[in-house]
């Protein structure tokens, strides 16, 4: 849990608690990887275009599930109730794809699956949603469609999970304008977010645009600075053993976690205070 997070002229201060106990981190500047919805989680001051952006994103609840499913063949599934337009324009919420990239003969517990809903998109004036529902909703969908279809459902496997920030959208002109805030020397931020011009939220766009943000505001400026980067970069975290992906740590045996905070430490002696919170539902908790 983030208690505060402060930026001003002369750099950004995090306060970060965890089993109750609280850490604090300065840096020149803070590297924001996560959607517009989750900023004020942040506990910071927000600026006139990130206020903007809370206001005008659209974004898509999206319950998913990985559930052992006996009967059912090694193949994709589309299902057109679920593909419908009245899923994205009213409260419909269909299973719309069913996937396996289990390939086992007759799997005796059954074939590894992950199961897909549709739902309308979402804005600041959108109802309360209810996860519960949601959930229950999509088990009796699940339940329907087993039966006819023929399937057999392991229930002791069904793992459901609400991805509640899926594909965030942001009209092109704020899109931009967030893009032109970029190290902004009032608040000292860096966003690599998938709402920036060119941003789509599936796990290979999102991380190019975190990279080319990083690389074109950070990398490059230090780059031109000092003559080249040692190497790589160093890492160092809140807590061990924490990697974050891509590091430069190759031993697969070691623990490969996402980290929710880091600081990223240049030779030149120049820090980084970053905010690694991605909008995946496998990412999301902070390390």
């Amino acid at each position: 849990k983030f208690t505060s997070e402060e930026r001003g002229r002369t750099g950004v201060t995090v306060t970060q608690t965890r089993a109750d106990k609280t850490f604090t981190v300065s840096g020149d500047n803070l590297i924001i990887a996560t959607t517009p919805l989750r900023w004020r989680d942040l506990n910071m001051d927000l600026s006139e275009v990130e206020k903007d952006c809370l206001m005008q994103l659209s974004f898509y609840r999206y319950p998913v599930a990985a559930v052992k499913i006996k009967g059912i063949q090694p193949e994709h599934y589309f299902f057109p109730e679920g593909l419908a337009h009245a899923n994205f324009t009213e409260k419909k919420g269909n299973i719309a794809f069913i996937s396996t990239r289990d390939n086992r003969k007759d799997p005796i517990d059954g074939r590894l699956c992950s199961v897909f809903v549709n739902l309308p998109k979402r804005d600041k004036d959108s109802h309360l949603a209810d996860e519960k529902r949601e959930i229950e909703e999509m088990r009796t969908q699940l339940e329907q469609l087993a039966k006819k279809e023929g399937w057999e459902v392991n229930w002791q496997s069904f793992t459901p999970h609400l991805w509640d920030d899926y594909m965030p959208h942001l009209p092109a002109e704020l899109s931009v304008k967030l893009e032109r805030a970029q190290l902004n020397p009032e608040t000292h931020t860096l966003y690599a977010t998938s709402v920036l011009p060119g941003g789509f939220e599936d796990v290979e766009k999102s991380m190019e645009i975190a990279k080319r943000a990083v690389t074109q505001h950070v990398f490059k400026k230090h780059y031109e600075q000092v003559g080249g980067i040692r190497k790589a970069l160093s890492f160092r975290f809140y807590s061990h053993p924490l990697q974050p992906y891509g590091s430069i740590q190759k031993d697969e045996d070691k623990p490969r976690k996402s980290c929710g905070s880091m600081v990223y430490r240049f030779f030149n002696g120049a820090r980084l205070s970053v905010t690694n919170v991605f909008s995946s539902p496998y990412n999301r908790k902070i390390a």
